[in-house]
């Protein structure tokens, strides 16, 4: 089954390290340095999960996932907002996402966040 990411960060170096660790988990990765219609990206990739950093060069995560969530044809994707800004996060509250990573993260408390948002096939029987 394939398994689509859709990462939404303005830092190359975070966008391709994390490209790196779900590619090698069999995932395909779109990155994105910042999105102007989210919901044209979602209808032409069509993501499983969504990873979306909090602090964007034009935009705002929390704004990105509000959008999201607030729409019903897009509301079930699920999305983990992160961000260096962990004190942050505690005060702006929840826009509705899912869960949240901080920077810098683990690679395998990530790996297991976003994975435990994507259906298997042992799930769907």
């Amino acid at each position: 089954m394939e398994k689509r990411l859709l990462v939404i960060d303005d830092d190359k170096d975070i966008r391709d390290v994390v490209r790196e660790i779900f590619e090698q988990d069999g995932y395909t990765v779109r990155c994105l340095a910042d999105v102007d219609d989210i919901f044209s990206e979602i209808n032409h990739f069509r993501p499983d999960v969504i990873l979306v950093d909090y602090m964007l060069g034009l935009s705002n995560g929390a704004e990105i996932t509000y959008q999201i969530k607030s729409n019903a044809g897009t509301l079930h994707i699920p999305v983990v907002l992160f961000s260096a800004h962990h004190r942050a996060i505690d005060t702006i509250g929840n826009y509705g996402w899912n869960a949240f990573v901080g920077k810098p993260f683990d690679i395998d408390h990530i790996r297991k966040v976003v994975g435990s948002f994507v259906k298997t096939d042992a799930v769907k029987k």
